[in-house]
């Protein structure tokens, strides 16, 4: 009987070690893509992904905020700023940061974030609107590809003017 509590103890320290272990990659994968967050945003976006995904560090608003900055440099450093995934990415980030009560810090950044792409947002509708508008002024011919074009942008405008609406009216 002695044997096997010692066996156990035992088991549950080597449990106990690599849980805190796994907590330690984790915040160190954290670290790891704050530095790197500047020079190679591509980068630091792969290991963020990763790292939300992770059961110890989701429920961290840090690792949130910093996979939204991840996607703003990557918008700012390769010039993205028109991809929507991006933006979106960015705001869903931000978002979930939010849900798990960020510091002052991590508020401050969000909110630069914020404002960054409800701007990006705002930019993108209006030239899809023009866009639109120069085509329905170009399109004599009415063709089905013509309209169907049409449609689909203005429905892209729709959509990215909601979202600034979305950001606009909520934070």
């Amino acid at each position: 009987m002695k044997r096997v509590y010692q066996y156990l103890v035992g088991l549950l320290i080597l449990f106990i070690g690599v849980d805190c272990g796994a907590l330690y990659a984790q915040k160190s994968a954290l670290v790891r893509a704050n530095a790197m967050l500047t020079e190679n945003p591509r980068k630091a976006v792969l290991i963020l992904d990763s790292v939300v995904r992770h059961a110890e560090t989701k429920t961290l608003s840090v690792s949130w905020t910093l996979r939204g900055r991840a996607y703003f440099e990557l918008c700012r450093v390769q010039n993205y700023s028109t991809k929507n995934e991006l933006l979106d990415s960015i705001y869903n980030s931000v978002q979930r940061s939010f849900n798990y009560l960020p510091d002052s810090n991590i508020t401050k950044d969000n909110y630069i974030l914020l404002r960054y792409i409800s701007k990006r947002f705002y930019n993108l509708a209006s030239l899809q609107l023009k866009d639109t508008a120069l085509m329905k002024s170009m399109a004599v011919n009415k063709s089905a590809n013509a309209s169907e074009l049409l449609k689909r942008y203005h429905s892209q405008a729709l959509s990215n003017f909601n979202k600034f609406k979305s950001i606009y009216e909520t934070y």
